[in-house]
């Protein structure tokens, strides 16, 4: 029931968020169909970001901040102010891991006051509106402190340095830089962006260029970001590839601008259908990642009181759900000294990771009984010929090794 629950929560949420992001094209474009097909591109370009975690609920709050600063600059109304006030303190206390981002999504403008300010010309750009810097001002302000309507203190403002500059990044993939092999969408969306700012006839809001910089800078620094380009950058990107299509002689038949949007329209469709369809035939729970026969044998056969069981980064998360304590798990961040004084934890599961003859050391000083890996890990051979181990659980991706009671 409640993977079904977590399965509904990514389906609502995602709806959600495509429906904002085609209705915020939209209001910038005022070209529905155009608008509709983006929607579509950016949520398959996305696809990874939805799934059941905090991430995911963050970005619709930055896609609806990036809309609400926007009409504060625009009308100066004081309401969308208070509504900043709102998502951030939601942001505080639902993510505090991502919260600084909050404070990014402002410095597009705050840079642009200055550069108006000191009257630099910048050609194709088009200026903001400074008649409203005192009302966004006050605002930016306040939301400076909302980090502090939180219940984890000075978290929010913390912990993503803590994480970013930790150990975390040795065991966490999307902590990495991004390259041509492992986010090459990145890349060729720069490459697209670069061209139709130069070819486009049309002025370019200055604010659009620095959200492309900065979230664009982000991804390529930690594949994490990702997300944070293609659904927040994204709303930039639309307004500046429209522009250029709109001015440019190859689509100025109607019929075959049209005739390309629902050929790629449909082709977007067809790939989020297969994407979908092949999560739904590795059901709620993917058994070549996660130890699901392995978890069934550990609840129904041994006593989760005494037992302490050493297990592979990914999937302590896994048997958690479960019911069976880890010797760690994806929160990485609790696994450091940056979070808990003292604590050594993934510091030591990385050396043994990297060095899997080091792992007597590491058993014999967190008292490990049990050990459960891939079935494709050196470790597996070196237990295999260990004395002190012997074999009690193996299926075709998971064995389970429990220590001699002799021993």
């Amino acid at each position: 029931m409640i993977l079904i629950g977590l399965y509904y929560y990514v389906v609502v949420i995602s709806l959600i968020i495509f429906s904002s992001l085609a209705y915020i094209y939209y209001k910038n474009t005022k070209d529905l169909k155009f608008s509709i097909f983006f929607a579509i591109g950016i949520f398959y370009l996305s696809k990874d970001t939805f799934v059941a975690r905090a991430f995911e609920l963050s970005f619709l709050f930055f896609i609806l901040e990036f809309y609400i600063i926007e009409k504060l600059v625009m009308t100066g109304k004081k309401k969308y102010g208070f509504f900043l006030i709102i998502i951030g303190i939601l942001l505080a206390n639902l993510h505090s891991s991502v919260y600084p981002v909050f404070f990014v999504m402002f410095l597009p403008y705050l840079v642009s006051f200055f550069i108006v300010k000191l009257n630099i010309k910048l050609p194709k750009l088009e200026i903001i509106n400074i008649s409203n810097t005192k009302v966004f001002f006050v605002f930016f302000i306040f939301t400076l402190f909302t980090g502090f309507c939180s219940t984890a203190g000075t978290a929010p403002y913390t912990d993503m340095i803590k994480v970013m500059s930790g150990v975390s990044k040795e065991v966490i993939t999307e902590l990495n830089h991004s390259n041509m092999t492992n986010n090459p969408s990145i890349f060729i969306a720069f490459l697209v962006i670069v061209i139709s700012c130069i070819l486009t006839n049309k002025k370019i809001k200055i604010t659009d260029i620095f959200y492309i910089i900065g979230f664009g800078a982000m991804a390529l620094y930690t594949i994490r970001c990702t997300g944070f380009f293609w659904l927040v950058s994204g709303i930039s990107i639309n307004r500046i590839l429209h522009g250029y299509i709109e001015g440019s002689k190859i689509f100025n038949n109607k019929y075959i601008k049209s005739l390309i949007f629902n050929f790629l329209i449909i082709i977007f469709i067809l790939l989020i259908i297969e994407s979908s369809i092949n999560n739904i035939e590795k059901r709620f729970i993917n058994e070549e990642k996660y130890p699901v026969g392995a978890s069934d044998y550990i609840v129904e056969n041994l006593n989760l009181d005494k037992i302490k069981i050493y297990n592979h980064f990914n999937f302590g998360s896994y048997m958690e759900y479960r019911g069976i304590k880890p010797f760690i798990d994806s929160r990485s961040g609790v696994f450091t000294t940056e979070f808990n004084s003292g604590c050594t934890i993934l510091e030591d599961y990385i050396e043994v990771d990297n060095d899997d003859s080091k792992y007597k050391k590491l058993f014999d000083k967190y008292k490990i009984t049990h050990c459960l890996l891939f079935a494709n890990e050196e470790k597996v051979k070196l237990l295999e010929n260990d004395s002190n181990w012997k074999l009690i659980y193996q299926d075709d991706s998971f064995v389970l090794f429990e220590k001699s009671l002799d021993n």
